[in-house]
């Protein structure tokens, strides 16, 4: 059985990644047609820590993993490592005595316990006077009852997460109110209140980038832009001379390093090395989230009939937040990036398999299987490659992560 699961970042207030929330329940009836959603749980839950592993779905981060009636009321969460695992508990769980007793005895051994769309009515749950983690819908909340919750003395041990938080004012306003943690795509629009120029190094690295993605690929010229510039040369150096490579020598020159990698490799390299300098101050989700869709989007490329556009499809994903990272829209972002009309018509939501291809990965992302699909049966895609290929994606973000 193809298990697909998708994970999405839950942040502190400085923004920075603190845990994965594994989302593989929506859209059952697609991906798992002749199985229940507890039986898909532990198809999901045995992929995690069998075939495919936490540590290369989360990073070695926590992971918030939602669980039904039955599947509490059957104990399976004990077994679960409470270092890595939040057992999320789902808002349709029914807080009777059984369940209760259940959870009372995952506290007892250490787990930490969450609670999925909390309802902050009169009567509050029995399950919150338990719970370590309280998760706040922040799009389908009032604000006053987002804020009242947080005061609400009877739950002063409890962390509160703020969910579906879209916009920047959103964060700010959650935080502000007390919340901790973080979830929803905030940082991935421009918060622009006053116009910024680009620094002289941003624009090097931005001449970088569009250097590295043109089709005449030019070594000398790329190896004097990078020799340039102190950071990403030892960024580089630091690459190639990492145990990934597994080198006998060591490599010292800025060039030999380019020949090392490869056309192909030092063109994804860059352009990835080169948008986290751009991205300064900026939270690293930002520069990690892109560089993955990009990745994702290459690997998938051949299983859609666009083998031979995968480098645009990696470009394609890696620029997919460039608006967020220079603070400004779209349109004026891509100005300064001479990109093929492909590219830039993607980024831009013009219709097109670069553009269909992005779509397919922001919903994977989000764990929407009925877009997912939509997009796959457009792209002529067989589904069956996404899990492996979404996998592999995150490993290799993970070995960008620890290399630069």
């Amino acid at each position: 059985m193809r298990v697909y699961v998708a994970r999405q970042p839950i942040f502190d207030a400085r923004q920075r990644v603190q845990g994965y929330e594994l989302l593989f329940r929506s859209g059952l009836e697609n991906v798992f047609p002749n199985v229940s959603g507890d039986e898909a749980s532990i198809s999901v839950l045995d992929a995690a820590f069998m075939s495919i592993g936490i540590e290369r779905l989360t990073g070695g981060k926590r992971a918030f993993i939602n669980f039904t009636e039955e599947l509490l009321r059957q104990s399976i969460p004990i077994a679960l490592p409470k270092e890595t695992v939040v057992i999320e508990i789902l808002e349709s769980v029914q807080p009777d005595e059984t369940i209760i007793r259940a959870c009372k005895d995952l506290k007892a051994r250490g787990h930490t316990l969450a609670l999925d769309d909390f309802k902050v009515d009169a009567d509050l749950n029995p399950l919150a006077m338990i719970a370590d983690i309280i998760k706040v819908d922040f799009l389908d909340t009032p604000y006053e009852k987002c804020r009242q919750v947080v005061t609400d003395p009877r739950l002063a041990h409890v962390v509160f997460l703020a969910e579906k938080v879209e916009t920047q004012e959103m964060f700010r306003d959650a935080e502000e109110m007390g919340y901790t943690y973080f979830q929803g795509y905030f940082f991935s629009r421009p918060e622009i209140t006053s116009a910024k120029d680009i620094s002289p190094q941003q624009l090097t690295h931005m001449q970088l980038i569009a250097e590295a993605s043109r089709a005449d690929f030019d070594i000398e010229r790329i190896t004097d832009i990078i020799s340039r510039d102190l950071a990403l040369s030892y960024r580089l150096l630091r690459l190639v001379n990492s145990a990934a490579f597994g080198l006998r020598t060591k490599v010292s020159s800025v060039r030999h390093a380019i020949l090392l990698l490869g056309q192909r490799e030092i063109k994804r390299w860059i352009s990835a090395l080169a948008l986290m300098s751009v991205a300064d101050r900026k939270p690293d989700a930002l520069v990690t989230i892109p560089v993955f869709r990009g990745r994702f989007a290459e690997l998938l490329a051949p299983a859609a009939g666009l083998g031979d556009k995968s480098s645009e499809l990696f470009l394609v994903g890696l620029f997919s937040m460039l608006d967020a990272l220079l603070d400004r829209n779209m349109d004026d972002a891509l100005a300064y990036l001479p990109l093929s009309s492909d590219i830039t018509d993607a980024l831009l939501g013009k219709p097109g398999p670069l553009y269909d291809m992005l779509q397919l990965v922001k919903f994977y992302e989000n764990a929407d299987w009925d877009k997912v699909s939509q997009y796959a049966t457009k792209l002529g895609l067989d589904e069956s490659v996404m899990p492996d290929a979404y996998i592999e994606a995150a490993e290799w973000v993970s070995d960008f992560a620890v290399t630069t």
